[in-house]
């Protein structure tokens, strides 16, 4: 037996289905499209909290630095696991990235180093410069929306993936929005266009069951049949055809996932295993529901580890290899594994050094992974700064117990991370046209960059995630994407001083 909760909440998904659907149809209006035959989709795991990145991936050849930084938070240098990167650097991931970590060796997966919000790139001399930093820079609820809306300077109604789904949408021929969320109604889904779809893990999409067929039947029946009622009231008539559209859209996707067969990648049973999973089944439907660019949203909680942050940080990363290893493998199953990338997202990195009992503080600069067969992998991309208390990049701040804290100025934009590495897969829409849309805060520094140039600046110049060439028509205007050979890396940029 369902309870009232949990029936409303399956009301909320309903009217999140419809109104995903009514969006999806006023885009349409606006533009014609010439659906891909090749499935594309990105796969974000937000870790929401903050997480310690400075334990995720260390340099090795500056272990030393790290050591004598971290103290007692630093993990012994016998216990990583070394990867190689160009350059002949080595880094260690931590030591439960197993699954990660033999991923990164097979070429599947990468990391990239000291992303962040940034407002221009920043040297510590410009941090005194009112403006240069992102507002309320160590806030969680401000950094994870700034990362979701790919704006620094404040809130946005619209989140970077929603505007990558505004563009991407009609590549789609089945009516349903592209966007999929199995962790809660995030900002980053939010489009202008597009509303994403909310699902739980494990769960029938739609209306929930109240435990009799009989009485489904004859409540389903009702309900699409007040629905129809005209009521002469314009607001209650736009609201009726949101729900009705998101009860058609729940009748299709369930439709398609109980006809077809499960998947048989097992995945852990844990919240973010539930969550990966539920997208795995998504992902194997796809045809029947007409997708052929999707955007998904998962997200993990526990990382704010002011305490306690070794044994509770070890746990959280058993969870994420687990997840996303078995996800990786499910790609695999379903035969989209050079098709489907996913990456890891958080709202800040923490503070380098710190306190056994206290443990880490909100910082700026983190380390992130994407993984997938359209992933260059076995690189990391982008300058690990000195992990040496005040070097270069690094900066002094005081906690509330007046223990010393020292943040790492991010280099990389998150912005550019995002965008170079994720949103390519557009279907051939070249990366000058979408990039206005999708990310219209990216700032055209005073020297008089370009847009394509002022991303380059933020970054160091290589994507991480290989082209697609996908034709893609808007209007009577037809592009084609530049192809890039498979495994071939652009060339540095320079404009982002060397961490020192």
């Amino acid at each position: 037996m369902k309870t009232r909760r949990e029936f409303l909440r399956s009301w909320r998904n309903v009217a999140m289905a419809g109104g995903a659907a009514g969006f999806t149809r006023l885009g349409r209006m606006s533009a014609m499209a010439q659906s891909s035959s090749t499935y594309r989709a990105l796969v974000c795991v937000f870790l929401f909290g903050g997480n310690d990145n400075n334990n995720t991936i260390v340099p090795m050849s500056a272990y030393s630095d790290y050591q004598n930084s971290r103290r007692s938070l630093a993990i012994p240098q016998g216990s990583l696991l070394p990867v190689n990167a160009s350059g002949g650097r080595v880094f260690g991931l931590h030591p439960r990235l197993t699954g990660l970590g033999a991923l990164y060796n097979q070429g599947r997966a990468a990391a990239v180093l000291n992303v962040g919000m940034l407002v221009r790139p920043i040297t510590k001399a410009d941090l005194r410069t009112p403006g240069s930093t992102p507002t309320q820079l160590y806030s969680h609820s401000d950094q994870t929306a700034q990362w979701q809306a790919a704006n620094p300077m404040g809130p946005a109604g619209t989140g970077w993936g929603g505007r990558a789904a505004d563009i991407v949408q009609f590549a789609n021929s089945g009516g349903i929005s592209p966007s999929v969320s199995v962790n809660g109604n995030p900002l980053q889904l939010t489009g202008q266009l597009t509303r994403p779809l909310g699902m739980s893990p494990g769960a029938r999409f739609g209306l929930d069951s109240l435990g009799n067929t009989a009485f489904n039947n004859l409540r389903d029946g009702a309900m699409t049949q007040l629905l129809t009622f005209d009521t002469g009231a314009t607001l209650v008539a736009a609201a009726s055809g949101i729900q009705s559209a998101g009860l058609r859209n729940a009748s299709a996707i369930n439709a398609a996932l109980e006809a077809a067969t499960p998947v048989a990648t097992p995945f852990p049973n844990t919240s973010l295993g539930r969550q990966l999973a539920q997208v795995a089944r998504v992902v194997k439907v796809r045809a029947g529901l007409g997708m052929n660019r999707q955007i998904f949203f998962c997200g993990m909680g526990g990382f704010d580890n002011h305490s306690n942050l070794l044994p509770d940080h070890d746990n959280l990363l058993r969870q994420v290899d687990a997840a996303m290893s078995a996800f990786d493998q499910a790609t695999v199953e379903l035969g989209v594994q050079n098709d489907v990338t996913a990456f890891t997202e958080s709202e800040f990195g923490r503070t380098l050094d710190g306190d056994p009992t206290i443990g880490s503080d909100h910082a700026w600069g983190g380390n992130h992974l994407v993984v997938g067969g359209a992933v260059r992998g076995a690189e990391a991309y982008g300058r690990m700064p000195t992990l040496r208390l005040g070097g270069a990049r690094t900066m002094r701040a005081t906690a509330v117990s007046s223990f010393p804290r020292f943040r790492l100025t991010s280099r990389r934009h998150a912005r550019a991370v995002v965008w170079r590495s994720r949103v390519g897969f557009a279907g051939g829409v070249p990366q000058h046209r979408q990039l206005p849309h999708a990310h219209p805060h990216l700032p055209v520094e005073a020297k008089g960059l370009g847009r394509r140039a002022a991303m380059a600046e933020y970054s160091d110049g290589r994507d991480p995630v290989r082209s697609t060439g996908v034709e893609f028509r808007t209007g009577t205007r037809r592009t084609r994407s530049c192809r890039e050979k498979a495994g071939v890396r652009r060339p540095a940029s320079g404009g982002i001083d060397p961490a020192v």
